[in-house]
């Protein structure tokens, strides 16, 4: 690949042929133009990268806002000192955090003081796995969390 205008100039480093002074002026003037233009091409090349990283962060910033939004807005409750996060339906399982991690756990097996085996309310949930699984319960979560946050993982 060649550049006319080093072409220029190494003639005139040669020697051999005769490059005015004129012929130079007008040789740097051309190659400042074009650079002048390849810069702001790449100006414009950067902007428009710029303009769609932005674009891409402006539409993760909103998703995730929003899905920040919806989360904090779910059903969220504190019974007896233990946070309780989702809705209490029927067939619903409960996943549970303990203040010694290796007691965390699942509980599916419903109510068995209901003969349809199912809870009604969070205050019966807490007040059933605090007396029957563990005292030092923190946090239970209904498995309609864990199912969001598993298909909030797969939009990412």
């Amino acid at each position: 690949m060649t550049n006319k205008f080093i072409e220029v100039v190494k003639r005139w480093r040669a020697g051999g042929e005769e490059v005015s002074v004129e012929a130079l002026q007008a040789n740097a003037n051309a190659a400042n133009a074009s650079a002048a233009y390849a810069a702001a091409y790449a100006a414009a090349a950067e902007a428009a990268y710029a303009a769609l990283y932005a674009a891409d962060a402006t539409y993760a910033a909103d998703y995730w806002v929003k899905r920040y939004e919806e989360l904090t807005n779910m059903s969220r409750k504190k019974i007896q000192n233990v946070d309780c996060y989702g809705e209490v339906k029927p067939d619903t399982s409960f996943i549970i955090c303990c203040d010694n991690e290796d007691y965390d756990g699942v509980y599916a097996d419903g109510n068995p003081n209901d003969e349809d085996y199912e809870f009604s309310n969070w205050d019966e949930v807490v007040t059933y796995l605090l007396k029957y699984y563990r005292s030092d319960i923190i946090q239970i979560e209904t498995d309609s969390i864990k199912e969001l946050l598993s298909n909030e993982q797969k939009n990412c």
